[in-house]
């Protein structure tokens, strides 16, 4: 797994050349630091992390000074977990279907249909344990009394549950036995 000495020198010489203010005394020594820091890698995640600081697309990485031996390792690090991503997923695609591929017939089709439902029925049924039909049972009952006993919504029930007596409030009644907001009696 160790990279190309020559190619990832030739990429950190070109990430050095990058930032004009980076002036290292021991070039050399420098750029023996920044391949201990990604030696090991592939050689394709090394240049494709330097090139991702080329591009400035490291994230939080500020562009005015030139990365550390560790910040270039992280991200040739992420470089090679997209490459190795990237793969694992090429690998999960299915193929492409064959071209001589035809749909069977409605007939064959509603068929194939009924033998699906009848096995999910008989599944269903020798599945059932005794608790989940009486689950199923208390619960059927009690949708029915539910049903029952739901409540009206009609706003005359409803106005008669709350308690407003079938009084039906009108503005404006100065005559009346509540004042301004007067009553009468619904029958």
């Amino acid at each position: 797994m160790t990279p190309d000495t020559a190619q990832a020198t030739k990429a950190l010489e070109a990430l050095f050349r990058t930032y004009p203010g980076f002036k290292a005394d021991d070039l050399a020594a420098m750029v023996k630091t920044y391949l201990h820091s990604v030696s090991i890698y592939e050689t394709e995640d090394v240049i494709q992390g330097i090139s991702d600081f080329i591009t400035g697309q490291v994230p939080g990485h500020n562009t005015a000074f030139a990365p550390s031996a560790p910040q270039v390792g992280s991200a040739v690090r992420r470089a090679m977990e997209r490459r190795l991503e990237a793969a694992r997923i090429g690998r999960l695609a299915l193929p492409v279907p064959a071209d001589d591929f035809e749909q069977d017939p409605p007939e064959v089709r509603a068929k194939n249909r009924a033998r699906l439902d009848a096995l999910a029925e008989s599944l269903a049924s020798t599945m059932r344990t005794d608790e989940a039909e009486g689950n199923r049972v208390r619960q059927q009952l009690a949708a029915k009394t539910n049903q029952r006993f739901a409540p009206s919504y009609d706003p005359a029930d409803m106005a008669q549950r709350l308690g407003f007596g079938g009084v039906r409030y009108t503005v404006g009644d100065p005559d009346a036995e509540n004042g301004d907001m007067g009553g009468e009696k619904v029958a």
